[in-house]
């Protein structure tokens, strides 16, 4: 089977929830921000 491996915390943003496509030990605030839109800067 296949596996997304591209950015993830763009879909997450996409959607404006956490996927846990990253890991499951430290919370997504900290690796994404959700509050940005993807593509805008």
């Amino acid at each position: 089977m296949a596996r997304y491996t591209g950015p993830t915390c763009k879909l997450a943003r996409r959607e404006g929830a956490d996927l846990e496509l990253k890991s499951g030990i430290r919370s997504i605030d900290s690796k994404c921000k959700l509050s940005q839109l993807p593509g805008m800067h």
